[in-house]
């Protein structure tokens, strides 16, 4: 069985919330978001929330 992603644990309210991040933040700042996220109890590490904001770009991107 796959193991869960450290973003899925995430819940959506505070997940829409990094998204609005990631967005506002012209998809930087990647440290700062991380701090912030753990500073909310989530386990997650800079190169995971990377993995997950160039994720988000490229969805983003392939709907304009």
């Amino acid at each position: 069985m796959a193991r869960e992603k450290a973003i899925d644990q995430i819940t959506l309210e505070n997940k829409k919330e990094l998204d609005d991040k990631l967005i506002d933040y012209n998809f930087s700042h990647y440290q700062e978001l991380t701090a912030w996220l753990n500073g909310l109890g989530y386990e997650i590490s800079k190169s995971s929330l990377h993995r997950y904001g160039k994720k988000l770009e490229k969805e983003l991107e392939n709907k304009l």
